[in-house]
């Protein structure tokens, strides 16, 4: 049974991952149908890049709502001149 980075990335370009010879082989494969069909392997590039986007990318709302609140809490430790507040509250 393949590893879960095998069944992720070596089983669906169809690459057997049973050994060296086999990876050999089904790399050869897959870059030969890079050659072969090019407009093909841009659109699955450019359907991975998305995923990756999608998956992977910040919200440009969420970067910079999390400086406000770090550029909120230094203010507030510089204004009291690093007087824990959480401790004065209690």
């Amino acid at each position: 049974m393949p590893s879960r980075l095998q069944a992720r990335f070596v089983v669906p370009l169809g690459i057997s991952p049973d050994g060296v010879e086999a990876v050999t082989t089904g790399l050869m494969r897959a870059l030969r149908g890079i050659v072969d069909n090019p407009d093909a392997w841009r659109r699955r590039g450019q359907e991975g890049r998305r995923r990756a986007e999608a998956q992977f990318a910040w919200d440009a709302n969420v970067v910079s709502r999390a400086i406000d609140i770090y550029r909120s809490v230094v203010k507030l430790h510089d204004s009291t001149g690093g007087e824990n507040v959480a401790e004065r509250s209690r």
